[in-house]
């Protein structure tokens, strides 16, 4: 059965680069943490009945596993006493508690293994240099996106390669370093066509003094210093921090989920106690690591790879695999089953070990299941096809209700749903016109629009964007649904302007908050209060187009030609006809009329 083990570990430690190689991501889309939990999972099996069979249970130690087991206790620590949704923070894809928990089991099984992981990781990185060059030859397609994760494999791959390379030249064979040539040629050129494939996509990290602010906010109290944030909660802190340089940058729509740097990921999310163990892990790792060239090299880039770069499965499993690689000074302990262990005995130990591993294979199938179908309704978007994405999203929350980015998903969707219906009843002018079983079709996904995104903010509060998407749901309701003369404290849109307020609070350098809220308000007719939310979302966000047209539109009505003409200028030095030719012809137009001394009106 050990060598069972063997082939199992070296098959899982071969197949985990290739969950990184866009070719077998649209291949096989099955999520890599999952194929590590059963691997896993099927390793605990087989030892159980190794034990059941030898009558004997084997445990070996390492002086690094006391590093290992304290940095997953203070992973522990801080995901039950800071993460706000657990669940969230379980499966957390870059730095969830499953995750680390796989590795850690991965790491003691490799350790206590005969077999070689680094070589079987070795061979991945020289099959998926050969197929990077090889695609890299399609005239029409080429290699297409490079992910990050892509890029640290292939020169962790190649760091390897070139310290075995040196390592064989003070081997009496020939062979060897032939191979080792072989080797280092392919993946050096893997790596140079990746580099400038990478290069070319444009990239973006949030800066290194951002990351020093968002660490800084742990401070603040007592229990965030020690425990930090929690897992899956950086965006929350991200965001109270994130300033006007940050608008400037084509990160600036997207949600900042992880930091620039694993090593201030930990730390933010998961406090001193986090930052201290994992140190501890490192520290005693760079004693420890065997007086190997290409294990020594293998792990200085690791080291330099979790400073710069921001942390994912890749990351982590690259320290735990150099920590399974610090010699073979196990210690064995053996625990021999008592002869007088009866058949009774055998058979209440089996049925509590099948009710364990039965409830973990099935909760682990629920929770896979869920991701399968909610990605299932992505290939329903791409296919334009609603029902199928609705029925994969709803299957999805079946399987797990936790996930709040299942639920914005179908809120999305009946959003989605909500304006289709607005836009058939529009005929070009107010109001709409609805049949009877249009309007219920409306006002049922207006309300599951609500529900759940609702649900998605009690999951997880600290998330300003999830308030944002509330007010949109809030935003979209049409006058015809509303109650004749009512007031304005209970519009849907003064419910709007709270949640976007609310969001504010939680991000308060957001742009596109300001603008929403503006939106309504200058919908409202309340032109001073729109005037001053379009105005600050200028001031935080200079080459934002939307928004200083929006303000052009406004000084001309105050018939501050001059500001108008301005806030025009700028809308055309923000926009690329070479993109929006439509939009830059209409506002050079706009602003040639107004520059125009014939001009008389104010455009509206």
């Amino acid at each position: 059965m050990n060598k069972i083990k063997s082939v199992i570990l070296s098959l899982l430690i071969f197949f985990v680069p290739f969950s990184f190689f866009p070719f077998f991501q649209n291949l096989v889309q099955i999520n890599i943490v999952y194929i590590l939990a059963f691997g896993a999972l099927l390793l605990v099996i087989i030892s159980f009945l190794q034990s059941l069979i030898s009558k004997k249970f084997v445990f070996q130690t390492n002086p690094l596993d006391i590093p290992v087991i304290i940095f997953l206790g203070a992973l522990f620590l801080s995901f039950f006493t800071s993460a706000t949704n657990k669940m969230q923070a379980f499966l957390d894809p870059n730095f969830g508690l499953l995750m680390m928990i796989l590795l850690g089991v991965l790491y003691f099984y490799i350790r206590a293994s005969h077999a070689s992981p680094l070589r079987a990781f070795s061979l991945a990185g020289f099959v998926i240099s050969s197929l990077i060059i090889i695609l890299s030859l399609e005239p029409t397609k080429g290699i297409g996106v490079i992910p990050l994760d892509l890029l640290i494999f292939i020169g962790f791959t190649f760091m390897y390669s070139l310290g075995s390379l040196v390592h064989s030249f003070s081997a009496k064979e020939e062979a060897p370093k032939v191979v080792q040539i072989c080797i280092l040629i392919i993946v050096s050129l893997a790596l140079g066509i990746s580099f400038v494939a990478f290069s070319k996509q444009g990239t973006l990290f949030p800066s290194f003094s951002l990351s020093f602010k968002a660490l800084f906010q742990i401070f603040k109290t007592l229990p965030s210093a020690l425990l930090g944030f929690g897992i899956d909660n950086y965006s929350s802190v991200f965001n109270r921090v994130k300033d006007i340089g940050f608008n400037q940058t084509n990160l600036w729509q997207f949600p900042v989920n992880v930091d620039r740097s694993t090593l201030f990921h930990i730390a933010t999310t998961t406090g001193l106690v986090g930052l201290a163990s994992f140190l501890y892990l490192v520290f005693s790792l760079i004693k420890k690591i065997r007086q190997n060239l290409s294990t020594k090299l293998s792990f200085i880039y690791s080291l330099f790879i979790l400073i710069i770069f921001p942390p994912s499965l890749l990351i982590f499993f690259l320290i735990f695999l150099s920590a399974s690689q610090t010699g073979k000074n196990n210690k064995e302990y053996v625990f021999n089953l008592s002869e007088s262990f009866s058949f009774y005995s055998y058979v209440i130990l089996i049925i509590t070990a099948s009710v364990l591993f039965g409830s973990v294979v099935r909760y682990l199938s629920s929770l896979y299941l869920a991701d399968h179908f909610y990605t299932k309704s992505f290939v329903g978007i791409k296919e334009n096809k609603f029902n199928k994405v609705y029925d994969n999203q709803k299957k999805a929350l079946s399987y797990n209700p936790y996930l709040e980015q299942y639920h914005l998903g179908f809120a999305r969707t009946h959003f989605v749903l909500a304006q289709s219906v607005i836009e058939k009843a529009s005929s070009g002018s107010a109001p709409l016109t609805f049949t009877k079983e249009s309007k219920q079709t409306l006002i049922e996904a207006i309300q599951g629009a609500i529900t759940e995104s609702q649900t998605a903010i009690d999951l997880n509060p600290k998330k300003s964007d999830y308030w944002a998407n509330l007010a949109q749901m809030y935003v979209i309701i049409p006058k015809e649904l509303q109650e004749p003369n009512q007031k304005d404290t209970n519009t849907p849109q003064t419910a709007a302007i709270t949640f976007f307020k609310k969001a504010l609070e939680l991000d308060p350098n957001n742009p596109t908050y300001y603008f929403g809220i503006g939106q309504i308000y200058l919908g409202q007719k309340k032109m001073d209060d729109g005037f001053k939310y379009m105005k600050k979302a200028t001031e935080i966000k200079p080459n934002w187009a939307d928004a200083h047209y929006q303000l052009a539109m406004l000084y001309s009505q105050k018939n501050d030609m001059k500001s108008a003409t301005k806030e025009l200028e700028i809308t055309l030095e923000n926009l690329d006809p070479k993109i929006n030719q439509k939009e830059y012809d209409a506002v050079k137009q706009t602003l040639d009329k107004m520059k125009s001394p014939q001009q008389a009106q104010p455009p509206q």
